[in-house]
């Protein structure tokens, strides 16, 4: 886990270093990551022998937010296997400033 320093390219060395050339489902290349738009990083709910965080790739962070969405509703049906722990958008760090959920009457 990192202590003093929690920047982009602190956390995509972590990474780096912590897979090595192992690989996972979608694992993206260094240079995918440095040229993404948005990098997520997320570590498994579970205790595992993998290293800590795996990385995925958006377009835009409404994309983030239509998974975290689908997540919060469906998770009844399907509990998420791993926790969302960075977002950062052009390499600068995001967080989740609200949450809104609104109803409807159903016809």
């Amino acid at each position: 886990m990192l202590k003093h320093k929690d920047g982009f390219m602190d956390w995509v060395q972590l990474h780096e270093r912590a897979w090595g050339s192992r690989i996972y489902p979608a694992r993206p290349s260094l240079e995918q990551i440095l040229s993404a738009p948005v990098v997520t990083f997320w570590q498994a709910v579970k205790e595992s022998k993998d290293p800590p965080y795996t990385i995925k790739l958006y377009d835009e962070l409404k994309d983030v937010e239509k998974y975290l969405t689908r997540l919060l509703v469906r998770t009844s049906i399907e509990p998420p296997n791993e926790r969302l722990v960075r977002i950062y958008a052009h390499q600068k760090r995001m967080t989740i400033r609200a949450v809104r959920v609104l109803f409807g009457e159903v016809d």
